[in-house]
């Protein structure tokens, strides 16, 4: 996969109101972790002048412990709070010096493992600024894919909205044989205007060989919903494996617990067991002709439709099979309306 930043000049610091954070479901009890996180007690600052052990080629700033190698210690456990998920979201849109800096004050730097010292060197801006964006573009398309599936069919507006997103992100190859991944964002994850440099951009190829040749194969033509979804599976689980080790703490209960090796990959491990829970709410429709894919979220344990529309189908075919009367046939389409801003 290409990724690639381009240097920009930083914006002053600003002091503003945090954007509003996304919502999220509760932090299920699993989400511990026998890892503590290092952060400056007396917290951190931007240097203009490169800081030592930084190896990146970045402009500053940079950020650093206030007090250097004698900053004191202190330490928590990242995956016990659903808050450190959304505060890094919202360094996607909002991510001048000021809006980092009060994240590194709550949770530390992103680069940061479970050392004992804090790290002399917490980042470049520019670093934090494509990492945020990076798994912005990620947590993006698995919500585009997981509101379609879960949407009724007569909401067409949001529906439209969010595959819209992804359609502009992946584009089949008119002979079918591939698929091309392309995203750019600027630093507040709008896309770039014409000729501009984007903070963030990503592209590559999908195919039988980097998806698989069976799952690409059941692929349906210019599916954009089961691509998106393969392709973010496969993106969070190269940022995670190897970077988390599975341990059981003798002292506590004996319950198995993940440890991160970074407060980025910690970020990524509850994306992954946010993924997992939203998957078991999941339900096929019993439709089979359904014209929304046939995957949906369940608002009731014995839902067995994803909206009215395909229930009434669902009979009108079970009639028509048993030879009854047929009724006026349910439109399998829903009316062609136009997109309004999204949301």
């Amino acid at each position: 996969m290409l990724f690639s930043r381009h240097p920009k000049a930083p914006p002053e610091p600003q002091t503003a109101p945090p954007a509003s954070p996304a919502t999220l479901p509760p932090a299920p009890a699993s989400l511990e972790s026998l890892g503590l996180w290092p952060r400056a007690k007396a917290g951190y600052v931007w240097l203009d002048q490169r800081p030592m052990g930084a190896d990146t080629a970045d402009p500053g700033p940079w950020l650093a412990p206030a007090l250097g190698d004698g900053a004191e210690v202190e330490r928590y456990e990242p995956l016990r709070s659903r808050t450190l998920l959304t505060d890094f979201l919202r360094l996607a849109s909002r991510s001048q010096p000021a809006d980092v800096l009060q994240f590194a004050l709550r949770w530390g730097t992103i680069m940061c493992t479970t050392g004992e010292r804090v790290p002399t060197y917490g980042g470049s801006l520019q670093e934090w600024q494509w990492e945020a964006l990076r798994f912005r573009t990620l947590y993006e398309e698995w919500d585009a894919v997981a509101s379609v599936t879960r949407t009724a069919s007569a909401d067409v507006m949001r529906r439209m909205r969010r595959l819209l997103i992804l359609r502009e992100r992946y584009t089949w190859a008119s002979d079918g044989s591939s698929i091309t991944y392309r995203v750019a964002l600027n630093t507040d994850g709008t896309p770039p205007g014409s000729g501009a440099k984007p903070a963030f951009q990503a592209s590559e190829q999908l195919s039988p060989e980097s998806l698989g040749s069976d799952a690409f194969k059941a692929l349906l033509a210019d599916d954009v919903l089961e691509p998106a979804r393969l392709h973010v599976v496969s993106r969070v689980n190269q940022r995670i494996a190897g970077h988390t080790t599975l341990l059981v703490e003798a002292q506590r209960s004996p319950q198995p617990k993940m440890v991160a090796d970074s407060l980025l990959t910690a970020i990524y491990l509850m994306f992954a067991l946010e993924m997992g829970q939203r998957s078991q709410a999941q339900g096929r429709c019993g439709n089979p002709r359904c014209p929304n894919g046939g995957q949906f979220f369940k608002t009731r344990r014995d839902q067995r439709f994803c909206d009215k529309r395909c229930r009434e189908l669902a009979a009108y075919y079970r009639r028509a099979a048993n030879g009854a009367p047929r009724k006026r046939k349910v439109s399998e389409q829903p009316a062609a309306i136009t997109p309004g801003p999204a949301s």
